[in-house]
């Protein structure tokens, strides 16, 4: 082919044309439903997470109160004071937890039953510590470090763990 012909060929070719763009609206159903379902799924998380969050916020504020408790002891260096006071919060918190006639008017022996009952299944709980809870208004309640110890650590690993004791409804506490 001569030059001539080269030109004559290339004038007979048209300018190219490219389609038009993919267009991305209207979306197709099938990724408009995983859209809805995502969003659906989105939207019960955060709903059962604030649940879950706002349930427990009890345990939280209670866990920070007894924190404050045994950092107090410090100022005070009353045991008496500080089983006074972890059993408040402690009975505060099973009354906020479980309906109030459940517990609410135990005391002594009792209420270390109770507190034993719903910390049942829970391993590293020693409910023999509560023990002294129910001593609480005797003269000179004295503590060792190791019953002070211990009794920081059961609270709040109660505090932490306890749990609902409808299936013990047939016992009596």
């Amino acid at each position: 082919m001569t030059s001539v012909a080269h030109n004559q060929a290339l004038d007979q070719l048209k300018e190219i044309h490219l389609p038009e763009p993919i267009n991305l609206w209207p979306i197709a159903p099938g990724w408009l439903l995983l859209a809805l379902i995502t969003l659906g799924g989105l939207i019960a998380i955060g709903w059962f997470s604030y649940k879950r969050i706002a349930k427990n916020q009890y345990r939280r504020l209670a866990i920070k109160q007894l924190i404050m408790h045994f950092n107090d002891y410090k100022n005070h260096q009353s045991d008496r004071q500080l089983v006074v006071l972890v059993n408040r919060l402690l009975k505060t918190v099973a009354i906020q937890r479980y309906p109030s006639e459940r517990c609410a008017g135990l005391s002594g022996h009792m209420w270390v039953t109770f507190l034993a009952h719903s910390s049942v299944g829970i391993k590293s709980i020693d409910t023999t510590v509560f023990a002294v809870l129910s001593v609480q208004y005797q003269p000179g309640v004295e503590l060792t470090v190791k019953q002070r110890d211990q009794l920081q650590i059961n609270a709040l690993l109660w505090l932490k763990k306890h749990h609902d004791i409808a299936s013990m409804e047939g016992e009596s506490v």
